[in-house]
């Protein structure tokens, strides 16, 4: 597996995998987050200010990382087919050496498998709020950056 950035020409596949990955996890169903709209809204998070990355396996992207510097984690989504396989926590290690200071994300409250992965991960609950436009409950994360780490 290489991790590296997405190219331009990728954006579709990405946000394709993005979605087959968030169908995955079983709280949503396709209308509510339609593969069009995940495509237009990666082109414009790159526009204003994402770093992507993508992870790849034998050719094939099998995750995806969207920074926001100087300190947020905005997606970190694996593949269906290669969940399980350390993806995810490579690119949390790779997201930890990208993001100099305490790294803050947030996780759809009925999430709870990634919930539980990332307090596993050493994040901490900081807060939850409600998002309107989505009608989705959010939990707020920060890991904290050790001095030395």
């Amino acid at each position: 597996m290489i991790l590296r950035p997405a190219r331009p020409e990728e954006y579709d596949a990405i946000a394709t995998l993005w979605y087959h990955s968030w169908m995955s996890i079983g709280i949503d169903n396709e209308t509510d987050l339609p593969l069009a709209d995940l495509i237009v809204r990666l082109r414009s998070e790159v526009s204003n200010g994402w770093q992507l990355f993508v992870s790849e396996t034998d050719g094939t992207l099998t995750g995806m990382l969207a920074l926001k510097p100087p300190d947020h984690l905005d997606q970190l989504f694996v593949a269906p087919g290669y969940k399980g396989q350390g993806i995810g926590r490579a690119l949390l290690a790779f997201a930890r050496t990208e993001l100099k200071s305490d790294i803050r994300l947030w996780a759809a409250a009925e999430n709870g498998l990634a919930r539980a992965w990332y307090e596993r991960e050493g994040f901490v609950e900081t807060g939850r709020d409600f998002v309107t436009k989505n009608r989705r409950k959010r939990v707020h994360y920060v890991w904290r950056r050790r001095s030395g780490t």
